[in-house]
């Protein structure tokens, strides 16, 4: 027998009047049914609730194995790490704002094979940061900022046109010359690390006179 259905057994054989009976049944079905959240219905507010005790559970569980100095278990560090893995997906869509403080050395070389020079380059990446750190919002924020730099320059570019065109180093003018042997120097420096450190194989698919290529004053920047 039920709470409700022993309640109302109690009052008839107490001589509760009928309206009187049907008025407890409805007050207390309406305080046993759970509240809903609103927009969703009974089973979906359910399901949620009951999500939220699993989470907050868990999270209680592992503040408990800190304390007492035990590590997760695999199955919780596993569901752990798949709700990292979508919390960096959807800032992964949703980009990230320009972070560095100098040139990445990539952005740098590819601005001197369009023919920039130094000057320019450290010119425009000045302008660059300033322009993106001053947008809020996400309006500041990019999902790609090499392919962002790269318009920038060619933009940059369309308004102050190269005299000689983007041909090879050794058509170009001397400081341009300059930088690129400055950008190939340390091409070979860390290709030599990474030879140090890992051995002869470090250059990994580039053949032998792919590496000779990439280190020749003649060649271009990628």
């Amino acid at each position: 027998m039920t709470p409700i259905a022993d309640m109302v057994t109690k009052m008839i054989a107490a001589g509760v009047a009928p309206d009187m009976i049907a008025l407890a049944v409805s007050t207390c079905e309406a305080v046993s049914r759970p509240v809903e959240i609103r927009g969703l219905s009974a089973d979906e507010t359910t399901q949620r609730r009951r999500e939220y005790d699993r989470i907050r559970a868990r999270e209680r569980r592992e503040k408990e194995r800190e304390i007492r100095g035990h590590p997760p278990t695999s199955a919780e560090s596993a569901e752990t790490h798949i709700i990292e893995e979508r919390k960096k997906d959807k800032v992964s869509i949703r980009g990230s704002r320009l972070s560095v403080d100098t040139i990445p050395l990539d952005w740098r070389e590819w601005s001197a094979s369009q023919g920039m020079t130094l000057g320019e380059i450290d010119g425009q990446f000045a302008r660059f940061r300033d322009y993106w750190l001053g947008k809020p919002g996400k309006d500041g924020s990019k999902t790609d900022w090499l392919a962002t730099w790269r318009n920038w320059c060619r933009t940059f570019l369309e308004r102050n046109p190269r005299s000689n065109g983007h041909t090879a180093i050794n058509a170009q003018p001397e400081h341009i010359q300059r930088e690129a042997d400055r950008i190939r120097a340390e091409r070979k420096a860390r290709l030599e690390a990474g030879e140090k450190l890992y051995g002869a194989d470090a250059s990994g698919a580039r053949s032998a006179n792919q590496q000779q290529d990439l280190l020749s004053p003649r060649a271009p920047l990628d």
